[in-house]
């Protein structure tokens, strides 16, 4: 087998092969006419073929140098795309970026930020799922970034930060006693009922509700949803019915819900009871899912959400 030829040695063949006239295709590489005849006589060699017929006059292709010229510019041109693809890699340009991602935040920021994304990132495909299990799909799983309420306190391999608050509210019946308040302290629901999803599904963001809403004053059971699907608490008619008829309570965001039931409506909490979004990422992330974290702090910054500092935080965490 003939030795594989140097591409810089290809590029000058090509060239010679082109304006066949070696000073010209000397000054339109920037080369020295011994320098171009010194890579030709080198590619001749490797391959152990004559490339041209030279004369005083003139010079011409040989029919291995003519059947070499067909090969070697789909050759040089896939040789080029190569090299971008690489670099474009590198810079993460290109590839695919798997996100899980809160039920809420498809009524807050991820329309606009999978727009923006891919604005910027045309090479990049983003595969997103609305999941419930917190971060065990970015720990155990295929998922590389997150964005939801949990934060993966003992994931050494993850890091996050929470890119912005949200504040809880009340669903209360029409006609609960407290309904027709614009804001509710929690400490007036105690001993009422909640009515919330299983720990199961998220344990960090059911301890993190729970705890604040013992520390704001509640004292009452926790009904578990039976029948908990995307809607949430309105996928359980039972749970719903309950609440109306004034026998327990939920809780949700501020436009967690795109409508209510007609006899269900939100209340604030008093005080106010922001709850963080967190953004979570494995620390051997790809560059392109170093990109897209990079993004979605831009998106929230830009909306007057990211809290103060965290771009910081983000951006140390993204060197580690």
């Amino acid at each position: 087998m003939p030795a594989q030829p140097d591409l810089r040695n290809l590029s000058s063949f090509v060239a010679a092969a082109e304006e066949l006239h070696f000073t010209r295709a000397a000054q339109r590489l920037h080369l020295t006419q011994q320098a171009l005849s010194t890579q030709i006589r080198q590619l001749e060699g490797s391959l152990g073929v004559q490339l041209f017929h030279r004369t005083t006059r003139r010079v011409e292709l040989t029919d291995a140098g003519r059947t070499l010229l067909a090969h070697a510019i789909p050759l040089l041109a896939g040789a080029t795309r190569a090299w971008e693809a690489v670099i474009q890699a590198d810079r993460g340009e290109v590839g695919h970026v798997s996100l899980s991602y809160a039920p809420t935040m498809r009524r807050q920021m991820l329309p606009l930020l999978l727009e923006e994304f891919g604005r910027r990132y045309p090479g990049i495909e983003v595969r997103s799922a609305e999941v419930w299990w917190g971060d065990s799909p970015l720990i155990h799983g295929p998922v590389e970034v997150t964005i939801n309420r949990s934060r993966p306190e003992a994931a050494p391999d993850v890091a996050s930060v929470p890119i912005f608050h949200s504040l809880l509210g009340l669903m209360l019946g029409r006609d609960h006693r407290l309904a027709a308040r614009p804001t509710v302290a929690i400490r007036d629901l105690r001993g009422e009922a909640l009515k919330f999803w299983p720990r199961a599904f998220s344990p960090h963001f059911y301890d993190v509700i729970m705890g604040s809403l013992h520390d704001a004053g509640w004292n009452g059971r926790v009904e578990e949803l039976v029948i908990f699907g995307s809607r949430m608490l309105q996928d359980d008619p039972d749970a719903c019915d309950d609440i109306i008829r004034g026998d327990g309570f939920g809780i949700g965001f501020e436009r967690q819900y795109a409508a209510l039931e007609p006899d269900i409506v939100w209340r604030r909490i008093a005080p106010d009871m922001p709850i963080p979004m967190h953004l979570s990422w494995r620390r051997d992330a790809s560059a392109a899912v170093r990109n897209f974290v990079s993004v979605t702090l831009d998106v929230a910054d830009e909306r007057g959400m990211l809290p103060d500092g965290i771009r910081a935080e983000a951006e140390l965490l993204l060197l580690r």
